[in-house]
């Protein structure tokens, strides 16, 4: 019995630092008529997808969650959303973000050293010189 008493409970910490160490979450947010969609991140994987459904959706997996700092929020004018990597475990956080949102939702991107993936694009895309605010109208 003590065997399996000292096996559960290592399974239960390595269960908490897995779950420390990543986290996923899906924020959405209800579209009632032209809003802006806020991001601001680094070194992260951000892709964004237009769809026709009334609401944005945004999916965040966080690895090494505890690397990184995020707040989000809506109000009438629009969503937003900052991720940030914290000084000093941040340098090994990853961040990857899919983004679904519809054709009337304006696009503010404020990416550091990111990769960003376009699907459904139609339009003109306009990319600013290196260090400038990226502001996307498709």
């Amino acid at each position: 019995m003590q065997v399996y008493n000292t096996l559960r409970r290592v399974m239960e910490t390595a269960s908490a630092v897995r779950d420390m160490a990543d986290a996923n979450r899906t924020l959405i947010y209800p579209v009632n008529g032209p809003l802006t969609l806020y991001l601001q991140t680094e070194q992260a994987q951000v892709r964004v997808t237009r769809w026709t459904e009334p609401r944005i959706e945004i999916r965040m997996a966080l690895q090494l969650s505890m690397g990184w700092r995020y707040a989000a929020d809506q109000d009438e004018a629009g969503v937003y959303v900052v991720a940030v990597r914290r000084a000093l475990v941040g340098g090994l956080a990853r961040a990857d973000f899919q983004i679904a949102a519809p054709p009337a939702v304006y696009l503010s991107l404020k990416l550091k050293d990111c990769a960003l993936t376009l699907a459904d694009v139609s339009g003109t895309v306009d990319l600013p010189a290196h260090g400038h605010h990226l502001l996307l109208n498709y």
